[in-house]
């Protein structure tokens, strides 16, 4: 209940109370929203392709990420996740959430938020047709 504390008596034992808190500020930005602060002090999940998103671009650039002609290699039915470590800066990395389409970079962020039962493993896997590969890193 809100405002409920818990204590425990005696003995050496710790009790943990878990308590869902709602956020109450926005967590998601645009990435023309993004400041280099948050660059180099976050962790960033960056959806969206380097066509459509100017910190995935900026990634590619750097070959750090695929490049958009990747993509277009690959045609419909394609999206990468690609876990990038030291992304903007030492000890920062990003997580490129990532489709051909709209609809395959929609269809890949389902497999993301349940993670858990999707089997994603790696650094770099790619969604090809409904399929989860892992790739090389």
């Amino acid at each position: 209940a809100e405002g409920a504390t818990a204590t425990a008596a005696g003995g050496t034992t710790s009790k943990t109370v878990k308590q869902a808190v709602p956020i109450k500020t926005a967590r998601g930005k645009l990435d023309t929203e993004v400041t280099s602060s948050d660059k180099s002090t976050k962790n960033l999940i960056l959806v969206g392709g380097p066509f459509v998103n100017t910190l995935v671009a900026e990634l590619a650039t750097a070959g750090k990420t695929r490049a958009g002609q990747f993509y277009l290699d690959q045609g419909r039915g394609y999206a990468l996740l690609d876990y990038v470590a030291n992304a903007f800066a030492s000890g920062k990395a990003a997580l490129v959430v990532a489709g051909t389409s709209a609809d395959d970079t929609r269809a890949v962020t389902g497999k993301l938020q349940n993670f858990d039962t999707a089997g994603l493993t790696g650094a770099r896997m790619e969604w090809k047709n409904g399929v989860i590969t892992t790739l090389p890193a």
